[in-house]
């Protein structure tokens, strides 16, 4: 029995499977272990994996946002380890799994944008090219956070048309000090900062929020694809739920830049289970 899952910065997808089949899925908060600890992780699998199924698992294959170096992975996979104790454990990035989601065993440029954003050339096997993720405050361009952002210093500086401006506060019950509180005093201010992207979703037809959306994926491309040799971007596959919901105006960036998209997934999870299934 083995237990796959896939954790961004503000939501994991967890799938149990056994005899090749799928026995239970369910969804949980990111555990981020730049933002999380082991004690949350064990917490979390403690309240959603019945303890019958635990002594079952001998596999576990974690891919997450944050699991980039070998300290930050131990966080993840000490957590796991203290709850399902006869399992082998695997913690690799969420770069690696949305790839291996995206391409199998194929290769080419893995794109996520959700919460965070990040890329990586995929070779098939690993990720053995990656330019920026830096996380929210030094990069994550086109990035559910960065776009939040956005439109919060516009919001701020008073930089955008007053009837958007009226909506937004409407809407959210905005002032300048409850946008502080949230962003430099409360925990996970990249995931209210992505809150805001429903706002965007929903106004997208305003020319404003048009082009601030496009603006945010053309300086993501340029920063990131851009800087990829030609032959390696013939094939860029997307997945992350502000890619998805965003498709349009990425397809149509990618586009202007010479770039062709040939996959966007909202969720790598259900190709991951094919992936290790096979």
């Amino acid at each position: 029995m083995y237990l796959i899952v896939d954790s961004g910065s503000s939501k994991t997808d967890w799938v149990l499977i056994g005899n090749n089949k799928q026995l239970t899925n369910f969804n949980t908060i990111g555990l981020n272990p730049y933002f999380t600890d082991s004690k949350k992780v064990s917490e979390t699998i403690k309240s959603n994996i019945s303890i019958d199924y635990i002594n079952q698992i001998d596999k576990v294959f974690f891919y997450g946002a944050g699991c980039s170096n070998a300290e930050k992975c131990e966080v993840i996979k000490s957590g796991i380890h203290s709850i399902i104790k006869n399992a082998e454990i695997s913690v690799e990035s969420d770069l690696l799994g949305a790839a291996r989601a995206l391409f199998k065993n194929d290769i080419g440029i893995a794109v996520i944008l959700g919460t965070g954003s990040n890329a990586g050339f995929y070779n098939g096997k690993e990720i053995s090219k990656t330019f920026g993720s830096f996380g929210y405050i030094l990069g994550d361009e086109g990035s559910g956070t960065n776009l939040g952002l956005n439109l919060l210093k516009s919001y701020l500086n008073q930089e955008m048309p007053k009837s958007i401006s009226e909506k937004l506060e409407k809407q959210y019950k905005l002032s300048k000090s409850e946008i502080l509180e949230n962003v430099y005093k409360k925990p996970f201010p990249n995931r209210y900062l992505a809150g805001f992207t429903k706002f965007l979703l929903e106004n997208i037809e305003d020319d404003f929020i048009y082009s601030l959306v496009y603006n945010s994926f053309l300086s993501f491309l340029i920063k990131q694809i851009g800087k990829y040799d030609k032959n390696e971007t013939v094939s860029i596959r997307f997945t992350g739920s502000i890619a998805f919901y965003f498709k349009d105006i990425l397809i149509k960036v990618a586009s202007h830049l010479n770039y062709k998209v040939d996959l966007i997934l909202e969720k790598p999870i259900d190709e991951l289970v094919i992936y290790h299934k096979n």
